[in-house]
Parts: C-alpha cells; structure tokens; sequence
C-alpha cells in the first residue's frame, strides 16, 4: 500500500531480562536499569521476562531515544559489512 504509515511494534525500547538476573539485581518489573557496554550506557525500563534465559537480553532497536545502536562494538562483517550486533559484552545495573 502506497503512502502507508509504518508504526513500529513497540511504543518505546526496553530490557527484557530473565527473573534469575532480576533476583541477583533486585530489578522491579518496569524500573529503569542501566546496560552497559564498553562504548555507552542506556538506560532502559526492565521488563521481566520467563522466556528470556540467565546469560541473554532481549531489546528491540526501534526508537532511537534508546542509544541501543551505540551499545554494540564497533566491527563489521567483513564480507556483509553488517555491524556485529549480536556479540556485545553488556553489563546490568539497577539504577535504584
């Protein structure tokens, strides 16, 4: 459809973490936590999430009020020259 408007599946970003981490953070579901990567820091309402396991995170990159982009490393693919998004150590705080 011609001149559609593309709405993106979320209002907003946030952390989807796993109740393990939430317990060792003592994360209120929906506070704001800190992710912290070597490059940045974004801070983000936690959501706590069964299907997300300890060790992993879940985060959409839609809005770009979360920084998310500036977490990840900076190296490319070398073939793609796609940006390694998947490979970023991060860092949870509670920001409490």
């Amino acid at each position: 459809m011609l001149g559609a408007i593309i709405v993106a599946p979320y209002p907003a970003d946030f952390l989807d973490i796993s109740p393990w981490h939430a317990a060792q953070l003592a994360a209120i579901n929906g506070a704001i936590v800190r992710l912290l990567s070597p490059h940045r820091l974004a801070p983000l309402p936690g959501r706590i999430n069964a299907a997300v396991k300890p060790g992993e995170l879940f985060t959409p990159f839609h809005t770009a009020q979360g920084f998310l982009n500036n977490l990840k490393n900076f190296y490319r693919d070398k073939q793609t020259m796609a940006p390694e998004y998947k490979v970023t150590a991060l860092r949870i705080e509670n920001r409490q």
